[in-house]
């Protein structure tokens, strides 16, 4: 199988979104370990790299604010996070989990009514996705929301 090459931009975003979960995975391992110490630090490196990634040159505006919004969540600043993750989601063809981590930040920071507005606008975007449908619904919206199917 021929292997396949991407272009810079999305390994570069692809990379920097790694980051961001591996500080969240981090920061869960060392609640169940004890490791804090260790994995704080951990954390605070993967979260580094991962800005450093979104500030260079080769990542794209949508994917640099994906980028960027993830970070803030980790770090708890929520208004800030829904700011980049806002920016992230306007174009229609924005990835299905920028999405999801804007749903998250929203559910995180209260905000129910903006939130199934999001789910909304995720199914709008791509009606196809199995776990949006899953996450609208679990957000009182049912399944058939804008176009999905039922």
């Amino acid at each position: 199988m021929p292997r396949v090459r991407r272009a810079r931009a999305e390994r570069y975003a692809a990379a920097g979104r790694t980051y961001c979960l591996l500080a969240d995975y981090a920061a869960r391992v060392a609640e169940v370990t004890g490791a804090k110490a260790a994995m704080a630090e951990l954390r605070r490196r993967y979260l580094q790299a991962a800005m450093e990634v979104a500030v260079g040159a080769c990542c794209e505006e949508a994917d640099r604010d994906a980028i960027l919004g993830m970070v803030a969540l980790e770090r708890g600043d929520l208004p800030l996070a829904l700011v980049h993750l806002e920016r992230a989601v306007v174009d229609p063809a924005a990835r299905r989990e920028d999405h999801l981590v804007r749903i998250e930040a929203l559910v995180r920071s209260g905000n129910l009514g903006a939130a199934r507005r999001a789910a909304e606008q995720l199914l709008a975007c791509h009606p196809s996705y199995e776990l949006g449908r899953e996450i609208a619904a679990g957000l009182g919206l049912g399944t058939a929301v804008s176009g999905a199917p039922a």
